[in-house]
């Protein structure tokens, strides 16, 4: 809606439900759209899962068990509450049961190297990662690895900041899972796209190895 002002020559921005703009015709007014984001559904399942592990840390957790947290967590410039939060946000992503007690410390968890076999395969979506069995993370209950996927990307897209979208998790157990595993990709996909993947472990008391970064092509 256009609109002349005795008050203001021009404006900008969005007050309540009303922008505020002007174009070649003058200055105008219209509804305020709410932008619309994609991958937001997933974002409230972690902010979800953050607020239910900060009730938990000051609802389940006693002194003691907050102590050894703060403990392994001072000196890293993160309080045992973030540390807590972090290892476990990822645990109850793979599905897992959420950790109480404070690992011995706070070490980054191995990862060794992964690869994955082939490229994409555009017609089965399928996308299938060779990783080494005997790591931590595989030898335990409560242990898993997290294979995390990118929306395709054209092939000149060289970097990927995110999102990812979680594809599957191989479990860890006392007889460690069998290499190598396959996942569907959890978007459509065509041929000479990219798709960026990342692997991430969780041992079974909590700590996180480092993000392994990958760039898949696309196969018909």
């Amino acid at each position: 809606m256009k609109y002349e002002s005795l008050i203001l020559a021009s404006a900008s921005g969005s007050v309540g439900g009303c922008t505020y703009s002007s174009n070649r015709a003058g200055q105008y007014i219209r509804r305020r759209a709410k932008p619309v984001n994609p991958g937001s559904l997933f974002a409230q399942v972690i902010t979800a899962a953050m607020a239910s592990l900060v009730a938990r840390w000051t609802q389940t957790l006693d002194t003691a068990q907050r102590s050894a947290w703060d403990a392994i967590a001072f000196g890293r410039s993160e309080t045992g509450l973030n540390l807590y939060v972090k290892y476990n946000v990822l645990k109850i992503q793979f599905g897992f049961t959420v950790v109480d007690t404070a690992p011995i410390d706070a070490t980054v968890a191995p990862l060794s190297p992964a690869t994955f076999v082939g490229d994409i395969d555009e017609a089965g979506l399928q996308i299938e990662v060779n990783f080494l069995n005997t790591d931590p993370w595989a030898t335990a209950v409560g242990g898993g690895l997290g294979v995390f996927v990118s929306r395709p990307q054209g092939q000149t897209i060289n970097f990927f900041k995110g999102p990812y979208r979680l594809a599957g998790v191989v479990v860890g157990a006392v007889v460690p899972p069998a290499s190598p595993a396959t996942f569907s990709v959890p978007f459509p996909i065509v041929e000479n796209q990219k798709v960026f993947t990342q692997l991430r472990a969780i041992q079974a008391d909590g700590r996180i190895s480092g993000v392994m970064n990958f760039a898949n092509i696309v196969i018909a």
